[in-house]
């Protein structure tokens, strides 16, 4: 199994909209989700429009040649950290694409000079995802809140990556 990263492209829009909206992925995505296409398209072309740099970063992950979902970097809302996020396509959960797919996104970003503490959170009952983190290097933090789009605050689990 090939897997591999691609800069985010407006061609591969459909197919990340279908699967970031896919009921099962959603489950695990903090946030206002579903979106409407036109949200989606706007969020991911502004994404787009500010290219691969040390601010952010998104790629669509590939497993043979296939689109299997996206992985990017970006500055967290209102805080002064960066964050790492993905989404994979429910067909290739429990196959290591999201592990490899982590280690390539880190791999990319120490190109582009990327030397600040990188944090990843999940929801605690999603420990697979904790699993992706410890694989790749990222160490335990804490515990923090996250507020659900209907108002229900959550506690998710936060890791710590460092650059060296």
């Amino acid at each position: 199994m090939k897997i591999e990263l691609r800069d985010l492209a407006h061609c591969h829009f459909e197919d990340l909209y279908n699967q970031k909206n896919d009921s099962d992925v959603l489950a695990w995505i903090p946030g206002e989700y579903p979106l409407d296409r036109r949200t989606f398209d706007t969020k991911t072309s502004d994404a787009l429009a500010k290219g691969q740099t040390v601010e952010q970063a998104n790629y669509t992950i590939f497993v043979d040649g296939i689109i299997a979902g996206m992985i990017g970097q970006f500055p967290r809302d209102g805080e002064d950290r960066f964050e790492v996020g993905y989404f994979i396509g429910q067909e290739f959960w429990g196959k290591g694409v999201a592990s490899r797919a982590l280690v390539l996104c880190l791999k990319n970003l120490r190109e582009l000079g990327f030397n600040h503490p990188l944090y990843g959170c999940h929801a605690a009952d999603n420990p697979s995802s904790g699993r992706v983190l410890e694989k790749a290097g990222f160490q335990p933090e804490a515990d923090i809140p996250f507020t659900l789009a209907d108002g229900t605050v959550v506690m998710d689990k936060c890791w710590v990556f460092h650059f060296e």
